[in-house]
C-alpha cells in the first residue's frame, strides 16, 4: 500500500520543478497500474495483488457471518491511495460486491460517471427458478483523494480504466502540465487542504468518512496510513469523542508508533499495534493478524459483527485489553500493543 507522504510534494520549488516531481510520483503509480490493467503485473505487484485479494476474502468471511437483518453485510474502505490494486483484486473475489461510486453500466463513450449516491447500496442474489433472496457481502471503496482511473469530463468525474502512456520527454513543461491535469485527484501539494475542501466531490468524500465515524458501535481499523494528512487526523480525533467508536491503528514502524501514541494519547478508545523491536508491519503481517481474529467455522456464532469477532476469539497476537472493550470501554487509556 502507498504510504501517506510526510510533507507536501515540491514545497519551496519552482512551478516547473513541482510539476516534474508530480510527474515522477504519478508515473511511478501509473506504471504498475498499466501492468495491472493489462493483466501483466511483475512479481512484486502480483504479490501485492494477492495480499489485496486475501484482504477482501477475509472481510467477505466476516460480513457473510452477519445473520441479522438489522445490519447490512457491508464494510467501508477509506483510502488515500491513487492506485487500482483494490479495484483489480475485486475481480478475483466474485463473492464481494465492490461499490466504488460509479455505475456498473458505462456510457456510450466507455466511461462510468461518479456519484456519491452509489455508495452504501445493498446487493442481493436472487434465483430465477426458486424464490430466494440472499444479501451479498459488499464493500464500499471510498477513495478520498481520487484515483488514477478518474478523469474530469466537463462538470463530471468519470472512470476510464485504460492503459495510460507515459511521456517520452518529461522535460517538456507543457506536456507535463497536460499529463498531470488529466487526473481527477487531490495532489500532494501545499494547497491540498484548500483544494479538498473547496472541491465539491472531495468534500463529499470527506463527509462520508466523518459521518461513518459518527455512527454507533463503529470499529475503525487503520493500516498503511500515517495520519500526516492534518484534515483526516482532525476528523478522526474529533470522531473519537464518540464513546462507542473503537480505533485500532497498525503502525508500520517505530516512527509511526511514536507519532500515533502522541496523536491519540488523550483517547481511551484507541489502540496502536506495532511490531516488536525494529520489525515492520507489512500487508502480509496485517492480513495474518486480521485472519487470526476471524472465527473458525466451528467457532462462528449465529450473529457476528467484526469487532465482536475480535472479542470472542482473541488470538495470541492480540492484546488482552481488546477483551475488556465489550464490558469496560473506559477502563484503560490509549495504549499500544507489540506484535511478537
Amino acid at each position: 500500500m502507498e504510504r501517506e507522504r510526510r510533507r507536501p510534494l515540491g514545497v519551496g520549488l519552482r512551478r516547473e520543478d513541482q510539476r516534474a516531481r508530480l510527474y515522477e510520483l504519478l508515473s511511478s503509480i501509473q506504471t504498475p497500474s498499466n501492468r495491472l490493467i493489462g493483466r501483466a503485473p511483475n512479481e512484486q505487484e502480483a504479490a501485492t495483488l494477492r495480499a489485496y485479494e486475501t484482504f477482501l476474502r477475509l472481510f467477505e468471511t466476516i460480513l457473510a457471518e452477519r445473520r441479522s437483518t438489522v445490519l447490512p453485510k457491508q464494510a467501508t474502505v477509506f483510502t488515500t491511495n491513487y492506485d487500482v490494486f483494490l479495484d483489480v483484486a475485486a475481480g478475483a473475489c466474485p463473492g464481494v460486491a465492490l461499490a466504488a461510486g460509479f455505475d456498473g453500466a458505462t456510457s456510450m463513450d466507455g466511461a462510468a460517471e461518479y456519484s456519491s449516491g452509489r455508495f452504501f447500496r445493498t446487493t442481493y442474489d436472487t434465483g430465477n427458478l426458486y424464490d430466494y433472496r440472499v444479501e451479498l457481502p459488499s464493500i464500499n471503496l471510498v477513495k478520498l483523494h481520487g484515483c488514477l482511473s478518474w478523469q474530469r469530463d466537463g462538470e463530471r468525474i468519470v472512470r476510464r480504466a485504460v492503459n495510460c502512456e507515459l511521456l517520452d520527454d518529461p522535460g517538456e513543461i507543457a506536456r507535463v502540465e497536460a499529463f498531470v491535469g488529466r487526473y481527477a485527484i487531490v495532489l500532494p501539494q501545499a494547497d491540498k487542504l484548500r483544494a479538498t475542501v473547496l472541491d465539491r466531490t472531495y468534500y463529499k468524500l470527506l463527509r462520508l468518512y466523518a459521518n461513518a465515524l459518527d455512527r454507533a458501535n463503529v470499529l475503525l481499523v487503520v493500516f498503511g496510513f500515517s495520519f500526516r494528512d492534518e484534515h483526516i487526523l482532525h476528523i478522526t480525533r474529533r470522531a473519537l469523542k464518540n464513546p462507542t467508536l473503537r480505533l485500532i491503528v497498525f503502525a508500520h514502524d517505530g516512527e509511526d508508533r511514536q507519532f500515533f501514541e502522541q496523536s491519540f494519547v488523550a483517547n481511551n478508545n484507541a489502540l496502536i499495534v506495532a511490531a516488536a523491536e525494529r520489525g515492520l508491519v507489512d500487508f502480509e503481517r496485517f492480513n495474518a493478524v486480521i485472519g487470526e481474529a476471524v472465527p473458525k467455522p466451528e467457532e462462528r456464532p449465529s450473529s457476528n459483527v467484526f469487532w465482536r469477532s475480535c472479542v470472542r476469539r482473541t488470538p495470541t497476537s492480540w492484546p488482552a485489553a481488546v477483551n475488556r472493550w465489550s464490558s469496560s470501554p473506559t477502563a484503560w487509556a490509549a495504549s499500544s500493543y507489540t506484535i511478537p
